[in-house]
């Protein structure tokens, strides 16, 4: 898609935007907040107001896309998958990338995850991508050599937090109505909730939504989100973004490091 072509389409995404509200407080750590992509650009609410306030285009539509911090500057970077490579957009400016990382054999990949697994809140490090092969995780670091996890032998689709704030990013796995979270890192659940009353969940994205470092899951139906900041099986708040739109990709990040 051609710069002016792209960025005409940011303008008219966002100029039915409604007054916003004064920016989130400030917290230790940077908050999390929705967006949504439509064809290769990605719209970004800053306020949790449920209306995007940034767009970003990048990479061709189509291409599959990942979000996560991977310089640990605090600021989620967008990426999209060419094969085997990631191309990441470090810059945040969607006009290049900034950095490549061969992801290796992804031959019969399921699924990707991007997430710090080597850092903790205090000393984040750039997140590492993993390559999900049934319940086998490979995970390619952005620096440093590739490890292998799994989570026993159960089915479901994995995702990836820092569920406690004094250490790495950790596996989770969403099973129907139900999430089970492995806090100490050996490939075994510590934790397990089940969110019945929301009904079909079709998606758990993952982001520190009240910036306490620790993660909270945010827990996706249609175009709105159920925030469990406490990871107790309780829910806090609801947002719904993008809601009417062509959106085929919904992500979690803090895309303005704050």
């Amino acid at each position: 898609m051609r710069p002016a072509i792209a960025a005409l389409g940011i303008l008219l995404a966002l100029a039915g935007c409604k007054k916003r509200e004064p920016g989130l407080p400030a917290t230790p750590h940077p908050k999390a907040k929705l967006a949504y992509r439509v064809g290769n650009c990605v719209y970004m609410d800053l306020n949790h107001t449920g209306v995007p306030d940034r767009g970003r285009c990048f990479g061709l539509p189509g291409e599959p896309m990942l979000a996560a911090d991977f310089d640990g500057n605090g600021t989620t970077d967008l990426a999209v998958r060419r094969g085997r490579t990631l191309l990441i957009d470090t810059a945040n400016d969607g006009q290049r990338h900034e950095m490549a990382l061969d992801l290796g054999d992804v031959r019969g990949a399921t699924h990707f995850i991007a997430a710090d697994f080597v850092g903790n809140a205090a000393r984040p490090a750039p997140a590492s991508v993993t390559v999900v092969r049934g319940h086998r995780v490979r995970v390619t670091p952005t620096w440093g050599a590739v490890a292998e996890l799994s989570f026993g032998e159960a089915a479901g689709q994995y995702f990836a937090g820092r569920w406690r704030s004094d250490g790495p990013a950790r596996l989770g796995l969403h099973q129907g109505h139900c999430v089970v979270l492995d806090e100490d890192g050996d490939s075994r659940p510590e934790t397990g909730l089940c969110y019945v009353e929301l009904g079909p969940i079709d998606q758990v994205l993952v982001g520190d939504w009240n910036g306490d470092g620790r993660d909270d899951l945010l827990l996706r139906r249609g175009a709105c989100v159920s925030v469990d900041t406490k990871l107790n099986g309780t829910i806090s708040e609801k947002q719904c973004l993008g809601e009417g739109k062509r959106v085929t990709d919904y992500f979690a990040g803090s895309w303005d490091g704050k």
